[in-house]
């Protein structure tokens, strides 16, 4: 394997740990900001991040509005 190859390895492994992380957080809205910061670059709905969380998207809109007074 070439260095290259190492390093696109290692940046797969860092991102499956990310959403591994993204899932044993304790708060919903921190793993609701902390999956958004994962997928900025995709064309991401509300309801994604719900069915990623497992939560209803009214909860989720409710919880992240409380944490960071903003709607979604």
């Amino acid at each position: 394997m070439t260095g290259i190859t190492y390093r696109l390895f290692g940046n797969l492994i860092e991102e499956v740990n990310d959403f591994e992380n993204v899932k044993s957080t304790n708060s919903l809205d921190t793993r609701a900001k902390r999956y958004m910061d994962l997928n900025y670059y995709d064309a991401i709905k509300i309801k994604d991040i719900a069915d990623f969380l497992n939560v209803n998207v009214n909860y989720l809109s409710s919880a992240f509005k409380v944490s960071f007074v903003l709607i979604i």
